[in-house]
């Protein structure tokens, strides 16, 4: 196997490599450029990922024990941290630190999130709807789509503009 810019990993090691557009941090490299060869991500303050997302140009990853990280544009509130700066490397999402979540979906500046509980959370932008608060108004803080409260949310989908859930029955 023909190395590029690091070393392949040993089955019980986890790697994440990104490349392509980087400017506005989404590569998680802490530099903003664009990167043509994969590049590894240091990530050793990250604990083990288990799901990543990326939204126009943003990332959501999901840790096994279900921690949410997110990095990348966010002026649009979609990376979760109460602000609209954008990271270029991995931080957590405290709003999430009494939770487990087990699924994640970005869009194009919003995001969607499932707890264990089976409960959606979303932010960024509002703008038609997608978060699916019954307005427009974006939120940079996540928050908990009422509309399903006594629903069992197992995934959520969220598009350019648009999200779609996926439940099973009532709690």
């Amino acid at each position: 196997m023909a190395e590029h810019g690091g070393t392949p990993a040993d089955d019980d090691e986890e790697q994440v490599w990104s490349w392509g557009a980087g400017t506005d941090g989404q590569l998680g490299t802490a530099k903003l450029q664009d990167e043509l060869l994969p590049q590894l991500l240091s990530l050793t303050s990250l604990p083990s990922i288990s799901m990543l997302a990326c939204g126009g140009a943003h990332v959501i990853a999901l840790t096994s024990g279900g921690k949410v990280f997110t990095w990348g544009r966010g002026s649009s509130g979609q990376l979760g941290h109460d602000d609209s700066l954008s990271t270029s490397l991995p931080k957590p999402v405290s709003f999430f630190d009494d939770y487990v979540i087990t699924q994640a979906a970005a869009g194009w500046s919003h995001s969607g999130f499932v707890s264990d509980s089976a409960c959606l959370f979303t932010c960024g932008n509002g703008s038609f709807g997608q978060l699916g608060h019954g307005d427009n108004m974006s939120l940079s803080t996540p928050a908990k789509v009422s509309y399903f409260l006594d629903k069992n949310v197992k995934m959520v989908a969220c598009g350019m503009r648009h999200s779609l859930v996926l439940f099973t029955g009532n709690v």
